[in-house]
């Protein structure tokens, strides 16, 4: 979490909204038991879920290319504020894509940008909509 996220953490959590999606993904996705409970997550559930991989929604392939031989653009924002996801998380995933497709920034930056938005809470905000401490 960063500095200056508490906030929007503490409206999230809450309100249920950050915690609810996850902890359900975990109590019927990969342990398919209605009656688990969140207080009992350890790291080896971690490996379980990522060796799972249900309805292929890991994101984390490092290798674009196919997307920027079709000319493709990825503009990715992760706001300061998020409560929920580190921004970090964005900055490791951009050196993955970096390490995984053996470009430093200056020719990954022509198809693959990364912005961090000062202030800005969960994406849950989106375009046109405006920024608040309960978006």
């Amino acid at each position: 979490m960063q500095l200056g996220s508490e906030f929007s953490a503490a409206v999230d959590i809450q309100f249920s909204r950050a915690v609810s999606p996850v902890s359900d993904w975990y109590r019927y996705a990969i342990s398919n038991d209605s009656n688990w409970d969140a207080i009992t997550l350890r790291p080896e559930n971690y490996t379980i879920a990522s060796g799972l991989n249900h309805f292929n929604i890991d994101t984390w392939d490092g290798d674009l290319s196919a997307f920027q031989n079709r000319g493709g653009k990825l503009l990715h924002w992760h706001g300061l504020a998020d409560g929920v996801l580190s921004s970090e998380n964005s900055h490791r995933y951009y050196e993955h894509v970096s390490q995984i497709m053996g470009m430093d920034s200056e020719p990954l930056d022509e198809f693959y940008r990364v912005f961090r938005i000062s202030g800005c809470p969960i994406a849950a905000a989106v375009m046109g909509r405006p920024l608040s401490a309960t978006s």
